[in-house]
């Protein structure tokens, strides 16, 4: 059953089946050149972490703390970011194949974060459980990918998945790095991401990873996980703080504070507790559902996020451009089925984090104004020029000026017969400036991060969400229906009953 799985070969090598070192066929290519000196890079760097120690090891327990830069995450563009506590654990089963990583932080607005996503290796399967929300949901084929991507931090799984992934070990060359010499060899992942690796070339032991690809806001970006302060631990080395940097910025410094070889795991962290909700795997960015609320007003859905879609007599207008290119492409693409003839006009970011606005190059190159608050005029800007050349997207392949609309404290558009009323409701502890939209005669109020409702369990109000409340009281909204950025659609009365809650 393994032999026909798509993911067998990271399955492999998280288990710990090493590979025979092959002695045959040394020959004068290129290629094999290059692969035979990446070899002898890698198993020089899992010599120096001491070999087979954490390889052969049945279980392993990691903690890490530390600090988390809210790039794209901040109350504002521009840096400095404000920073936030994280703690992650990994449970590893190599004996059960299976593997536990959990994540507790506190996102802006006060917003409390603690997941546990569980994978089961031998089947390619696994969970996320929402300790918040009392909530589990099933990985879908595409979130199993994404959660074995974020496992690259931890450099002894990182070796393994080389190791496994040989025949796709290349030279780069020589690099120096803050005054140390370095190797540098590449590999690549199933899916056919290259991951280079950072070798010292004094001590053999692994300094970096790193993964250049498209990013929806950043462009061409690269992704690094630093791994340094290594100590003697049960006979081997390991890095003791691994920082993160995205586009050249940090977005995580942590440290371990807590690591078990071979000792026992405690079993419950490998299984959903009795008491929680069990929700369905959103789909992926392309996965579009859409809802009629009204008559020509759509609640777009399908995956973890949310946008709104209004219909004026001569055009379309959409709240939020979440996630990236794709999703924003397979909106579009169900607009144009379901409302012929209308082109989106305008499109509206609730706010400018990069979540919630990775999509909005994809409308700049459709032709629709972005309507926006003053201070994501120069941001988004700076995202429309950025540049895409690993991955064109629309607006890389034909460039045009965004054309921007600034609006202060309320905006409405109407044809005569529809209303649409757009209102600042910032500064909140989400963001200085964050728009909510509101439809009076239909009732409706979209608005992103500042009250989520997750598909089953129970929403939590954060001080953002407070804040919320608080400003739709001041503003004397009618409200039958809350249509979130994230989750399911609610009521007044799920405010109301998250609010009572601590």
């Amino acid at each position: 059953m393994l032999d026909r799985m798509p993911n067998r070969r990271i399955v492999l090598a998280l288990i710990g089946l090493a590979l025979p070192i092959p002695t045959w066929g040394w020959g004068g290519h290129l290629s094999q050149r290059s692969y035979q000196q990446a070899r002898r890079v890698l198993e020089r760097g899992i010599t120096a972490m001491g070999g087979e120690t954490f390889f052969r090891a049945k279980t392993f327990w990691g903690r890490l703390r530390g600090t988390g830069f809210n790039q794209g995450q901040s109350l504002r563009p521009d840096a400095p970011y404000h920073t936030r506590p994280i703690e992650i654990t990994l449970a590893l089963d190599r004996i059960g194949h299976r593997l536990t990583e959990e994540t507790a932080t506190i996102y802006i607005g006060g917003t409390p974060v603690r997941n546990r996503q569980f994978l089961d290796l031998k089947n390619a399967t696994g969970w996320t459980l929402n300790l918040i929300a009392r909530a589990v949901t099933p990985l879908t084929p595409l979130g199993f990918a994404n959660a074995m991507a974020t496992l690259r931090r931890y450099p002894a799984l990182l070796l393994h998945r080389a190791l496994e992934r040989a025949e796709t070990l290349r030279w780069l060359g020589e690099e120096d790095s803050e005054g140390r010499k370095q190797y540098v060899i590449t590999f690549t992942e199933s899916d056919g991401v290259p991951i280079a690796l950072f070798f010292d070339a004094e001590t053999g032991l692994l300094t970096k990873s790193e993964v250049f690809g498209d990013h929806p806001i950043f462009g061409d970006t690269v992704t690094e996980f630093i791994f340094s302060d290594y100590r003697p631990m049960f006979g081997a080395k390991w890095p003791f703080r691994v920082i993160v940097r995205n586009a050249g910025e940090v977005v995580q410094d942590l440290e371990y504070v807590e690591i078990l070889v071979d000792a026992p795991l405690d079993e419950n962290f490998f299984l959903v507790p009795p008491d929680v909700a069990q929700g369905s795997p959103m789909g992926g960015p392309s996965s579009v559902s859409i809802a009629p609320l009204a008559e020509g007003v759509y609640f777009i859905g399908g995956s973890t996020y949310n946008s709104l879609a209004v219909a004026f007599d001569e055009y379309l207008l959409v709240v939020e451009a979440p996630m990236g290119e794709e999703r924003s492409e397979a909106v579009l693409s169900e607009l144009k089925r379901l409302v012929p003839g209308k082109p989106v006009r305008y499109l509206v970011p609730t706010h400018y984090h990069i979540d919630h606005l990775g999509g909005i190059r994809r409308y700049i190159a459709e032709g629709a104004t972005i309507v926006t608050t003053p201070g994501n005029e120069r941001f988004i800007r700076t995202v429309a020029a950025t540049s895409h050349t690993a991955k064109p997207d629309a607006l890389a392949r034909a460039p045009r000026e965004p054309q921007i609309e600034v609006f202060h404290g309320k905006r409405v558009f109407s044809d005569g017969n529809r209303v649409l009323e757009l209102y600042d409701v910032g500064p909140n502890p989400h963001a200085d400036e964050v728009v909510i939209a509101y439809l009076p005669r239909e009732k409706i109020l979209f608005e992103s991060d500042l009250f989520n409702i997750p598909p089953v369990g129970k929403p939590v109000a954060s001080d953002a969400t407070r804040h919320f409340a608080r400003k739709v009281a001041d503003l004397n909204l009618e409200v039958a229906i809350i249509a979130p950025g994230h989750g399911r659609l609610g009521t007044m009365g799920d405010l109301q009953k998250a609010l009572e809650q601590r």
